[in-house]
């Protein structure tokens, strides 16, 4: 599926789009509707939010899936000076 928005896809930090408080307010409620559904992104970085007209949207669920079941790609690499990725990720994880 095509998503039509503005990608916030930055090393630095987003853009004054993302800024305002109701994108902010539409990203945590994004996180809590999949995690009161049991289930987890695993790719929530700035390439994989999108600004339309209709608000904020997440992108790539390659990597959803269940709490506590969902693991990692054995192949993701994790660049060291990338600070996108949380902490937690890694390989198999």
């Amino acid at each position: 599926m095509y998503v039509r928005g503005d990608g916030l896809c930055r090393r630095e930090a987003p853009g004054p789009k993302l800024r305002e408080r109701r994108h902010i307010e539409e990203l945590w409620k994004a996180v809590k509707t999949l995690h009161d559904a049991g289930y987890v992104h695993g790719d929530i970085r700035w390439p994989n939010v999108l600004i339309t007209g209709d608000g904020l949207k997440l992108i790539d669920f390659d990597w959803c899936g269940e709490v506590g079941t969902a693991e990692y790609p054995a192949d993701i690499f994790i660049d060291p000076d990338n600070a996108q990725w949380h902490r937690g990720v890694g390989r198999g994880v």
